[in-house]
């Protein structure tokens, strides 16, 4: 039998619940306002609460996910959930009583996903579930059958839905879904064992087994691969409860597996130590366990997660007692700081203060800012010290909280912060309003004996002041500027990173993505070559702009896997992912997979609630409202149309291209005076700010809704640039043809756009095109006939 070339990926994974019984348990959520989803653990409890909750049509949605330990830290579910202060109040009655006049605010009822309710504190469950009967959230709990039955109180007040392991016919069905090929019975029957019916190990499982070639598709049927004897014995490599137990007692194996699910990772040498040579030799060849650079990991993440996940407290206890002190290497290791600093919760101890700090700033990094704030809070640590203060602030800035932000800030000495500390202190400190205590707590960061100490703090104060106006402004006195900082042998590692982001933000504002997306990948460099050292704070903020950069750039395919890295993970994929729904709208709708940008914009509008700390809010809202156009849904466009009005940002490029999307989306409701009267205003701020990418943007907007009588103003701001690469070379060619009335070379800048990917922008050159077209004799039927397809931005890849 002849084997196909590749297994063609048909799509994402179909949902692992029918429609039907999502839409059905939305129901029973709106009847109750408290939805108990019951499983066993590995069912897909969070996942099916997720796909309840989105779309949350109005409605802002808040997580938390409840973990091993928490239950003696009262009220952190709630305070996390709401605000921090409520941990400080009296009694249970006064933090209810607070968040119910929170809530009476809102413009819809909330909803709220507590996973793994049966570990959270109990006063917060308390709360959660009176406000819930009050009608006053929406509260999905997930929990075991055993945690309900431990919390009768949850139980009597909640409707249940519940999650089983995935059947053969479900997972055959999934299987058929993402790749488009029959599964073979073997398949389903091997995937079914080795997943124990888990839909998150099946799908990182199978997408694992075929990347690597161990399924392939014959004669469209999905089977291990025939040239590959064993795999099946691969496939079903076995989990670790599957080996025998000796004399009572665990077996090495499975102390190996543990061990790993629960630290996500071991030194090898320390695992031979601890568990011996054979149960290593048993994992790596089974498949199980991948050796790679004398590290041990799980081959399919999801099955150490789920294995760590089904760990009793006290097989947690059994195994810190046994092996805490004998993987120090394992341990020190920056990548396993969050887990392991899991792992002395989940046994009732406190941190090391050291172990504290790291976690928190690995916690970052990844994007769980309650977790960061959980392990630098002095309750959690043998010391009760406030650890790794910048990081908390980090977390709270990231959780919408400036009162915690400026909590932290106020318990500094900042004579005694690192370099890289000083920088994310002084930022803060812009913030303050009083000017006499700015200037007062700024001199204190900067003096020092040591003149030689001094100097460099001083470096740090210049680029703290530059990095904040490096976001409001391309002027090329800036950049000179920011170049020197950069360049200077006086900023440590993780600073100089800093400039060269900030670097990159300023010229992509001047209109040269090219160099942008240079200065971003040397800033992405710096702290690569650091990953034992590297935080959230240097690192997004340069994901960000390289992604931003390379839209500008037209490298729609590299924004693309940028964006899923900064999405992904830390250090090998680094970045925590906070923007990701707001930078997936922006890049799907730039692709023109509009369907694609409004699943993203929804993700984002529900989860972002009031607290908006990036200032992104009122430019989704935009960018939404004109893809709601595009899909013809004017009615619902004109709702979010209002919403970004309501939400101006204080961030002056992000203000200015809120409102040329404004002005994009009143043009497409065949409003187009006002288009052009938000944009004349557009363009005199962006030229005064010298945000020339601003100005060249609202420019070329005002000519494709305008037409060829507006074209003087984008010659303003493109016929004296010299050697442009991007957008602004696009705009400069499409002004030189408008002006000699060249519609070839008009169709030409749709047909390279469309090329690049850029198809939401090559669809409005399109439209252009036929707009000045208007006579036959203007295009060849065909040419009319692609621009017309290419002007349909509504489809995915349209």
């Amino acid at each position: 039998m002849p084997k196909d070339s590749a297994v063609a990926v048909a799509g994402p994974w179909p949902s692992t619940f029918p429609a039907t019984f999502v839409e059905h348990a939305r129901d029973r959520l709106g009847e109750s306002s408290l939805l108990l989803v019951v499983g066993p653990t590995g069912t897909g409890r969070t996942l099916l609460a997720g796909e309840i909750t989105l779309p949350a049509s109005g409605s802002t949605l808040s997580r938390h996910a409840a973990r091993p330990g928490d239950q003696d830290l009262e009220r952190l579910a709630v305070s996390q959930l709401f605000d921090s202060s409520l941990r400080s109040m009296p009694d249970l009655d006064e933090v209810e009583r607070w968040v119910a006049e929170d809530l009476r605010d809102r413009p819809a009822t909330p909803h709220v996903v507590l996973a793994e309710a049966h570990l959270c504190d109990a006063d917060s469950l308390e709360v959660l579930t009176r406000l819930a009967t009050r009608r006053l959230i929406r509260l999905v709990a997930t929990t075991t059958p055993e945690g309900l039955r431990d919390h009768p109180r949850l139980a009597a007040a909640g409707t249940l839905v519940t999650t089983e392991p995935l059947d053969a016919a479900t997972l055959a069905d999934l299987l058929r879904g993402r790749f488009g090929a029959d599964p073979h019975p073997e398949v389903v029957d091997l995937l079914l064992a080795r997943s124990g019916g888990s839909p998150g190990v099946l799908k990182h499982l199978a997408d694992a087994a075929v990347e690597s070639g161990l399924l392939v598709v014959v004669d469209r049927v999905l089977v291990p691969d025939p040239a590959r004897p064993g795999t099946s014995t691969r496939l079903l490599a076995g989990l670790p409860d599957a080996w025998p137990e000796r004399g009572g007692e665990s077996a090495p194996i499975q102390d190996l597996l543990h061990l790993a699910a629960m630290l996500g990772q071991l030194d090898a040498a320390e695992a031979r130590g601890c568990c011996g040579e054979e149960a290593v030799a048993t994992a790596v060849t089974h498949g199980v366990l991948t050796l790679r650079h004398d590290l041990l990991k799980f081959t399919v993440p999801a099955e150490g997660t789920l294995i760590a996940w089904r760990l009793s407290s006290h097989r947690r206890i059994e195994l810190f007692d046994r092996f805490v002190y004998s993987v120090p290497r394992t341990l020190a290791h920056p990548a396993v700081a969050a887990q392991a600093a899991g792992w002395w919760r989940s046994t009732g101890r406190l941190l090391p203060v050291g172990l504290a700090a790291h976690a928190a700033r690995h916690a970052n990094l990844l994007g769980a800012y309650r977790r960061a704030l959980v392990y630098s809070d002095p309750a959690v640590n043998d010391q009760h010290e406030l650890v790794a203060p910048l990081e908390r602030g980090f977390a709270f800035n990231e959780l919408g909280d400036p009162e915690g932000v400026m909590e932290v800030f106020r318990q500094l000495d900042p004579i005694h912060l690192s370099e890289d500390e000083l920088l994310a202190y002084l930022r803060v400190a812009t913030l303050l309003e009083d000017d006499v205590e700015r200037a007062r707590l700024t001199h204190r960061a900067v003096v020092a004996g040591d003149p030689e100490r001094r100097r460099s703090r001083e470096v740090v104060r210049t680029l703290a002041d530059l990095t904040s106006r490096s976001w409001a402004s391309g002027d090329e006195k800036l950049a000179h500027r920011m170049r020197s900082v950069a360049f200077s042998t006086d900023l440590s590692t993780g600073n100089r990173a800093v400039a060269f982001a900030s670097l990159s933000s300023v010229l992509l504002q001047a209109g040269r993505p090219d160099q942008a997306v240079e200065s971003a990948d040397f800033a992405l460099a710096i702290l690569a070559e650091r990953q034992d050292a590297v935080t959230a704070y240097h690192l997004d903020m340069a994901r960000e702009v390289h992604i931003l950069s390379l839209m500008s750039a037209l490298d729609l395919q590299g924004a693309d896997h940028a964006l899923r890295e900064y999405a992904s993970g830390v250090f090998a994929r680094t970045g925590s992912g906070r923007l990701a729904a707001a930078l997936q709208t922006y890049v799907s709708m730039g692709r023109g997979d509009i369907p694609a940008a409004l699943a993203a914009s929804a993700e984002f509008l529900a989860g972002v609630g009031s607290h908006d700390p990036h200032q992104v809010r009122g430019w989704v809202e935009a960018m939404t409202a004109e893809c709601l156009v595009q899909t013809g849904r004017p009615d619902e466009a004109r709702v979010l149309l209002a919403e970004a009005n309501r939400h101006p940002s204080r961030v002056p490029h992000l203000e200015l291209i809120r409102r040329v999307m404004l002005a994009s989306t009143h043009d497409a409701l065949a409003e187009p005076e006002l288009a052009m009267e938000i944009l004349g205003g557009v363009i005199d701020e962006a030229r005064e700010r010298h945000l020339l990418l601003t100005q060249i943007e609202a420019a070329g907007t005002a000519v494709l809704i305008g037409g060829p009588p507006q074209v003087g103003m984008l010659g303003d701001a493109v016929d004296h640039l010299v050697d442009p690469s991007g957008t602004p070379l696009i705009w400069q060619d499409f002004a030189r043809a408008v002006r000699d009335y060249d519609i070839p070379a008009i169709v030409a800048l749709a047909d390279e756009l469309d090329a690049h990917g850029a198809r939401w922008f090559a669809g409005r050159v399109a439209q252009s095109v036929l707009d000045m077209a208007r006579r036959a004799t203007d295009l060849t039927p065909a040419i009319r006939d692609r621009m017309g397809r290419s002007a349909e931005m509504s489809g995915p890849g349209a």
